[in-house]
């Protein structure tokens, strides 16, 4: 350990020229964007004879507002270790092992975050001594813009129009529309998050023709870059559409198959009487034959008895 707080020590200041011995970042500037992952690397000399037991490694992050110098990341006698607990890096970094023996010492950043910007500095110790610095800078765009429509009258004709995203710094959000006089102005309001984003949200209120389309455009003027979202009322027109033929075809339907119902419960209760009438005929002939049949019997019966 006190080797180790040494060789620190003797690198923090100086930059050793040794011939045998040069650490170099393979960038001097690295640019991520939020929630990406990135890898900073610095690249050293190895021979067949590598042996990771021997290196001996550190990150370093320099806050670069400030300027204060923090080891985030060591590597000791074959095992890393992850200091400052405390920090916004803490369980999201680690050192790449397989890259070791291609000479290239990786620290990866996974999920990175707006905080993660500024200066790293790895420095190494194989036989000699060296280091280098690479910077980080975290890019958060407002790519993802989330469109929420309200209608406010029962017509359709007026709705409250939003756009939504996450990105960082502060962006202008314009609305363009052929008509401007059919639409109020824009309620822009602006949250700052945990993460150090930006929650920026839009809305304004129009009334127009359902072949109009509305596009909101956020401005992050820091990275020169526009987004936008647009909003197409005749879609929404359309599908409003769509809704309204399928609820009538589900109403007919409903109609249409009600009726059939009664025709053939009126058809059934109609063939129930016809045959309840025939029924009947059937019996009151079977009646008069059976009293036709007992008379003739009985008229038998008397002549045989004189």
């Amino acid at each position: 350990m006190l080797e180790f707080l040494f060789f620190i020590l003797i690198t923090s200041d100086l930059h050793p020229t040794s011939a045998l011995f040069v650490v170099k970042a393979n960038k001097m500037k690295h640019i991520a964007r939020y929630g990406d992952i990135v890898q900073l690397v610095c690249n050293f000399p190895v021979n067949d004879n590598f042996n990771m037991d021997q290196l001996k490694a550190s990150w370093e992050y320099i806050n670069s507002t400030s300027s204060l110098r923090v080891e985030i990341l060591r590597l000791n006698n074959g095992k890393i270790e992850l200091l400052d607990h405390k920090s916004a890096h803490n369980r999201r970094i680690t050192m790449l092992m397989d890259e070791l023996r291609n000479g290239q010492a990786v620290l990866e950043i996974t999920h990175v975050k707006l905080s993660d910007a500024g200066t790293y500095r790895c420095v190494l110790q194989l036989g000699g001594s060296d280091y280098d610095v690479t910077t980080l800078d975290v890019q958060a765009s407002y790519e993802n813009i989330s469109r929420y429509t309200e209608i406010l009258s029962s017509d359709g004709n007026e709705m409250s129009l939003t756009c939504q995203s996450l990105g960082f710094p502060e962006a202008e959000v314009n609305w363009q529309t052929k008509y401007v006089n059919m639409c109020s102005p824009a309620v822009t309001s602006r949250i700052l998050t945990s993460d150090g984003l930006y929650n920026t949200s839009s809305t304004i209120k129009c009334k127009e023709q359902s072949s109009q389309n509305i596009k909101c455009v956020f401005w992050n003027k820091a990275l020169n870059e526009t987004t936008e979202a647009i909003f197409n009322f005749q879609e929404h027109e359309s599908h409003s559409t769509i809704q309204t033929i399928t609820t009538i075809v589900i109403i007919c339907g409903a109609i249409f198959l009600t009726f059939v119902l009664l025709v053939i419960y009126w058809k059934r209760n109609e063939v129930f009487q016809m045959f309840q009438k025939k029924r009947g005929s059937g019996d009151l002939l079977a009646d008069r034959l059976s009293t036709y049949l007992i008379t003739n019997e009985d008229m038998k019966n008397t002549q045989i008895f004189i």
